[in-house]
């Protein structure tokens, strides 16, 4: 079965998120996979924070320092030994915050990849189209060559992911630019606000960098009075986005 359309949405937009709306609503061979991904909101599987929660070195420790503090106030008494408890806590919490984020978001984006090229497979379709943590999916199954075909992404938050995924480290974080791309065979067009507060507008520049001018496979196409939710690209007069994925989708 072949569908036209694969829509990627952001982190906490889910399945009835403004974009995902209106290429349904405009396209009806668009696929929509729920990517099950938020922050906080623990019932979705592939949620940071449950993740955390889950994650086996974690359910250990709070097991080691529950034993712990229970010990420590059979021997010194409640009174001093619950706050030395609770400082404990804090202590051990901030100490270990960034390597289980970091895990949490490593198997949240593995598991959306997965999702993803699933529906690669499945559908074969024409355009992939990304949303922020949608667009570090897409841009990141461009980088695995799992995906090739012609890609939108909106204000992609992939060196954001990846700044969390490998713990700062410049070299790996910014290794990938489109211009380092062969042989590739879509057209990847690239959409930020120069206002957005949430994903930098410099991540996508240099994601787009192109001194040499000899790539013509991807395009940044800057909004200038907008914000990162780019509402402006499925608003009236002009519906951008959708006028993109028609040309795209007429592309042979």
């Amino acid at each position: 079965m072949e569908k036209g359309i694969l829509f990627l949405h952001g982190l906490e937009a889910g399945i009835n998120g403004e974009k995902g709306l209106f290429l349904r609503k405009n396209f009806k061979n668009c696929i929509y996979p729920d990517l099950e991904v938020s922050i906080y909101k623990i019932h979705k599987a592939n949620s940071i924070l449950r993740l955390i929660l889950l994650n086996p070195i974690f359910i250990c420790l709070i097991s080691a320092l529950t034993i712990f503090c229970y010990y420590i106030c059979t021997k010194i008494g409640l009174i001093v030994g619950i706050p030395i408890n609770v400082l404990l806590f804090v202590i051990s919490l901030l100490l270990t915050k960034k390597f289980f984020i970091r895990k949490a978001v490593d198997i949240a984006m593995d598991n959306n990849i997965y999702v993803a090229y699933r529906e690669i497979i499945k559908y074969n379709p024409k355009v992939l189209i990304g949303s922020s943590w949608g667009g570090a999916v897409a841009l990141t199954l461009i980088k695995r060559g799992l995906w090739t075909g012609h890609t939108i992404v909106l204000a992609p938050a992939f060196y954001a992911v990846n700044k969390i995924i490998y713990n700062n480290m410049t070299d790996k974080i910014m290794e990938f630019q489109l211009k380092n791309l062969k042989g590739y065979g879509g057209k990847i067009i690239v959409y930020h606000s120069l206002l957005d507060n949430v994903i930098p507008f410099r991540d996508s520049e240099f994601l787009c960098e192109n001194k040499q001018n000899t790539c013509q496979h991807f395009e940044l196409r800057i909004i200038k009075d907008d914000n990162h939710s780019l509402k402006s690209l499925i608003g009236e007069p002009d519906y951008i986005l959708k006028r993109d994925v028609e040309e795209l989708l007429n592309i042979f």
